[in-house]
């Protein structure tokens, strides 16, 4: 039960929080006959539906997993209760707090990700800086290499000198 997505084994079963392991088998059995994907071929969800169920069955039946699930509901609903106990004004500071928080977390990750598109940038333009560099050596390289084929032809194209 660590995220708000996940159904909780007592409402899906409609148990208390103290139902014995003879109410939970009860409930079970009454339940998957609901749900079984052989009872209801027409309903796509139903082989999810069951495999919840015998999730939350199974869950229910583990003592220590049991224990921690009654630990974090019995958390959650004190929270709840606790908030509810809160007058608007207190409510509302609390509320502002969590969303600075989760604000300051949003803006973290944007500086990271914006440090590592910045560290890109910089990549991408030594890069380029690179790719110029060597294009400007390989353009000296060659106009040098013409410069000593031209001489060389200009010495070739000299006449020799008479009577020497």
């Amino acid at each position: 039960m660590s995220t708000a997505d996940e159904p909780n084994p007592y409402e899906l079963l409609e148990l208390p929080l103290e139902a014995t392991e003879a109410q939970i088998r009860t409930a079970y059995r009454t339940r998957s006959l609901k749900v079984h994907p052989d009872r209801n071929p027409d309903d796509p969800d139903a082989a999810r539906k069951f495999h919840t169920l015998n999730q939350a069955y199974s869950l229910l039946l583990d003592p220590l997993r049991r224990l921690a699930l009654d630990a974090q509901l019995r958390l959650a609903a004190a929270r709840k209760q606790r908030f509810a106990g809160y007058d608007k004004k207190r409510a509302a500071l609390v509320t502002e707090l969590e969303e600075r928080e989760r604000e300051v977390k949003r803006a973290k990750v944007e500086k990271r990700r914006e440090e590592e598109m910045r560290e890109g940038e910089n990549e991408r333009i030594r890069e380029a800086g690179r790719r110029m560099r060597e294009e400007r050596e390989r353009a000296v390289k060659e106009r040098e290499e013409e410069a000593v084929r031209e001489k060389r032809m200009a010495e070739e194209d000299v006449p020799p000198e008479l009577g020497a």
